[in-house]
């Protein structure tokens, strides 16, 4: 039964890809008459005369591609799709991976299911073992996110404002530079030393030794 199966999916294959050359061209009509010839035929062979399961998906995949590419429209807008996936996945003979479920405009429904009916057992595990990968990356994402730490609250932040404006403030106090008109009457070298060499200094312990300094000298 296996060697008289593989037979009837590649020329299954053969014929859909001469369905959609002759759709691409606008020969949709072309394109029915092929896939119902093929359907036909096949439904004679002896596989499907014993009632293979495989060959009665392949025959329902011919169906559903034979609908879709009766119309521009439809062809348009799921008809391509659904060939492009159908002839890919006979051509590396495997199973679908992504389900097309896209309702027909006659209100029926398939999902290339024709072309996932000859995957293997192997096929369906490396499947549940992609699954359970991608599950497993998932949850180790999320749980690596809410270990993360937070920021700290705004009213934290808030609290802590007060005690830090004290030392802002001392950054923002500056004297200003003394008058010329009152530099000219000043008496006192502090005063001309704070106001030429250094008019923004604020410490007066330096300004007092500074003119004890100078009068002691004139002495």
């Amino acid at each position: 039964m296996e060697v008289e199966r593989e037979p009837l999916r590649v020329a299954a294959a053969e014929d859909m890809a001469l369905a959609r050359d002759a759709a691409e061209r606008g020969s949709y009509a072309e394109a029915v008459r092929i896939l119902d010839a093929h359907r036909e035929s096949m439904a004679r062979s002896a596989p499907a005369l014993s009632g293979d399961a495989t060959c009665g998906a392949l025959a329902v995949e011919l169906h559903e591609l034979s609908l879709r590419v009766s119309d521009e429209r439809e062809y348009q807008l799921t008809g391509r799709a659904c060939f492009l996936a159908g002839m890919s996945s006979h051509a590396q003979q495997r199973g679908l991976s992504v389900r097309l479920a896209c309702p027909l405009s006659s209100g029926l429904q398939f999902g290339c299911a024709g072309s996932a009916m000859f995957v293997t057992p192997a096929m369906r595990k490396m499947e549940k073992l992609s699954e359970m990968s991608r599950a497993q990356h998932a949850l180790e994402y999320g749980r690596s996110k809410a270990a993360a730490v937070p920021l700290p609250p705004r009213s934290h932040l808030e609290a802590r404002l007060p005690s830090a404006v004290p030392h802002l403030g001392v950054f923002q106090r500056k004297r200003l530079p003394v008058p010329l008109k009152r530099l000219a009457n000043a008496t006192s070298f502090s005063l001309v030393r704070r106001s030429v060499f250094c008019p923004f200094s604020e410490d007066m312990n330096e300004d007092e030794e500074f003119d004890q300094k100078h009068s002691s000298q004139m002495e």
